[in-house]
């Protein structure tokens, strides 16, 4: 017997959405949008320079240009909402896979045959795992580890940290795919 999930369509849409929003493929970003995205990420205008070889002015007009601060916002408010109606749909698949698990049980214990589960429920709980477990670090996340180490250095190891600070940015860079 067969249970089909009536709400996994839509947890897969709410997870291409998600992904389109927030895991764009840094390989092919250009620097307005890796800069966009440090400033969302909260680095200041001079750093986002100094990381991208820009000049302030320029990351100042893309801002303003762009709007950066009313799109940011607005990309906020919108992930906030694909989180909680992504938690929403995971907590009624959870709780109608348990359901069919007790069923199972319940049915067995009257005397019934052991049911296995379907093939169909059993890789809509595998892609629910698959939506909740941990991405693969994304150029946002780079930025942020790299930014933890530069500091630890800037305190500890001033010298070393200027030193090494040229690299790291190549390094953000690199990663980013957009080396200048």
């Amino acid at each position: 017997m067969t249970i089909f999930i009536p709400i996994l369509g839509t947890l897969f849409f709410a997870s291409a959405v998600r992904q389109e929003l927030c895991l764009k493929k840094y390989a092919n970003m250009n620097d307005k949008e890796a800069a966009y995205i440090l400033f969302k990420e909260g680095v200041s205008q001079q750093e986002i320079a100094r990381i991208l070889q820009r000049s302030e002015q320029t990351i100042t007009r893309w801002k303003k240009d762009g709007e950066w601060d009313r799109k940011a916002t607005e990309d906020l408010m919108a992930m906030q909402t694909i989180h909680e109606d992504t938690r929403d749909l995971v907590r009624y698949q959870l709780a109608t896979l348990r359901k069919l698990k007790e069923r199972y049980i319940k049915e067995e214990k009257e005397g019934g045959e052991p049911h296995l589960i379907s093939k169909g429920d059993i890789d809509g709980a595998r892609d629910l795992f698959n939506m909740i477990k941990v991405k693969e670090a994304d150029w946002t996340t780079l930025v942020r580890i790299v930014r933890l180490i530069n500091k630890f250095l800037k305190d500890n190891y001033p010298t070393l940290a200027r030193d090494v600070a040229p690299a790291l940015n190549d390094f953000l860079n690199e990663q980013r795919g957009g080396m200048s």
